[in-house]
């Protein structure tokens, strides 16, 4: 049974736009203040024929900026699993399966809670020289092309295409002696 926890906090300041009011000669430098915690645990249970691991991220942002429309936000991304695989024989039996969320987001698309599962099944054969695997991914059909970032001033909506779910069949064999 093995453990591992993991928190890593960032703090910063910086300053970005210099603001002038035409009216009155007032000039203010808009600071912006950034904290970040991200917080990692695992938790990994490995015996003969079977291995499981449970893990977390979880990512608070807070921005704070003196000047500008949203002067103080909180952004709470978060990741939760559990992955494992069995082996019985030549043949092993993987799945991956978590939860993908994110919160604190005023636009409403970009608040989402995901469940995405993943597995495969791969035989050994050729006397462990060869391998036979069957994939699947994100069976759930949960995934999108579309990623968002935030910082302090901006909102970015980015799309990409390619595939979200898919399944894959392959074959490897490795030639030769095995190195040690």
């Amino acid at each position: 049974l093995k453990l591992k926890y993991k928190l890593t906090a960032l703090m910063n300041k910086q300053y970005s736009y210099l603001h002038i009011n035409e009216n009155t000669p007032i000039y203010s430098i808009n600071a912006q203040d950034l904290t970040i915690f991200d917080n990692d645990v695992s938790l990994m249970w490995d015996i003969d024929n079977f291995n499981i691991t449970c893990y977390a991220n979880t990512r608070l942002q807070h921005w704070n900026n003196t000047n500008g429309a949203n002067s103080k936000c909180n952004y709470f991304n978060y990741t939760a699993g559990v992955s494992g695989t069995v082996r019985f024989g030549r043949f092993i039996l993987g799945m991956n399966m978590s939860i993908d969320g994110r919160d604190g987001y005023v636009v409403k698309e970009m608040n989402r809670d995901l469940c995405l599962f993943d597995a495969s099944l791969s035989m050994k054969m050729l006397k462990g020289k060869g391998e036979l695997k069957f994939e699947a991914v994100d069976i759930f059909h949960q995934q999108s092309n579309r990623n968002y970032n935030i910082s302090a001033n901006s909102r970015t909506e980015s799309f990409t295409y390619g595939l979200t779910d898919y399944y894959t069949l392959s074959f490897v064999c490795s030639f030769g002696k095995p190195h040690k």
